[in-house]
């Protein structure tokens, strides 16, 4: 944690989100000249706005898992490629079936909610959890079916000890992304199919508002790390999602101007409070000596 209290950033982050946000937005010419059609253009970057707007939510979700499996950093650089690759290639699948498939399994997102819901209680009313995976419970369940350690081996998914393979916990984060993906989905890929009935249209716009998530996810875990307030507002984020999602599932749409508003409002309320109120220099010692 900085000892003054300022977002600690890393430069090349930003020039990333930077550069893949120019890069969705400028792709709208490639969907000109593949379709000739002005219109094309627009619904593709209607379609980009939407989606990156709806992938805030996967973000704060991703953290939570991060920090809730306590991965290294250079650990969590392999999961995110490896997981947006997968939601790739899952978002063409449900792209492809169509919106029926969405409507089937949403009912699923209330069992997500309430794993939302009781982790953003946990946050506020308990702070962090032990950081011996013995003792997590999802590691345990994912033991009595695999061989999986108890610690990380860097980046590696399995290792081999006396000839037999043995998966690390980065596996089951894995698992838990791509999960989470899945179920957000359920939300974003019917937005994307009321805007166009282009697959190519659906799909771009999908694809390039997910390349974006690694390096704005390295933005914010940053900004979130360094800033004292971020974490309770993490908290009524991640209730928030909770809520919009259980409000789906009964017929009640929370538009997405409104779910990024919000978002954005808690955010940087956030950051105001750190810069107003910053952590003492001994709660800030303390909290660099846990690290």
């Amino acid at each position: 944690m900085a000892r003054d209290g300022k977002i600690r950033v890393r430069s090349r982050d930003l020039v990333k989100v930077l550069a893949t946000v120019l890069l969705g937005l400028s792709f709208a010419g490639g969907v000109y000249l593949v379709d000739g059609k002005a219109d094309r253009c627009i619904e593709y970057l209607t379609g980009y706005v939407v989606e990156l707007s709806l992938s805030v939510d996967n973000l704060f979700v991703f953290l939570l898992i991060f920090n809730y499996f306590h991965v290294p950093r250079e650990a969590q650089e392999p999961v995110l490629f490896w997981g947006i690759l997968g939601a790739m290639i899952f978002r063409g699948l449900m792209i492809f079936v169509g919106g029926k498939l969405t409507e089937r399994f949403r009912l699923a997102q209330l069992g997500f909610a309430a794993i939302l819901l009781y982790s953003a209680i946990k946050l506020l009313v308990e702070g962090e959890e032990d950081e011996d995976l013995s003792n997590n419970r999802i590691i345990k369940f994912a033991k009595s079916v695999v061989p999986v350690s108890d610690t990380y081996y860097g980046t590696k998914f399995y290792v081999r000890e006396s000839e037999k393979i043995i998966w690390t916990p980065l596996l089951v984060v894995l698992l838990s992304i791509e999960l989470s993906d899945v179920v957000f989905a359920f939300d974003s890929v019917p937005a994307v199919l009321g805007i166009s009935d282009d697959i190519f249209v659906i799909y771009t716009s999908n694809v390039f508002a997910i390349i974006g998530l690694r390096s704005l996810y390295f933005v914010i875990a940053d900004a979130i790390g360094t800033l004292r307030f971020l974490q309770p507002s993490l908290a009524l984020v991640l209730g928030f999602i909770a809520l919009k999602m259980i409000f789906a599932v009964v017929g009640v749409q929370i538009s997405t101007k409104l779910s990024l508003g919000f978002v954005l409002l808690i955010l940087s309320g956030g950051v105001g409070l750190s810069y107003l109120y910053p952590a003492a220099k001994e709660e800030v010692k303390e909290n660099e000596d846990e690290l």
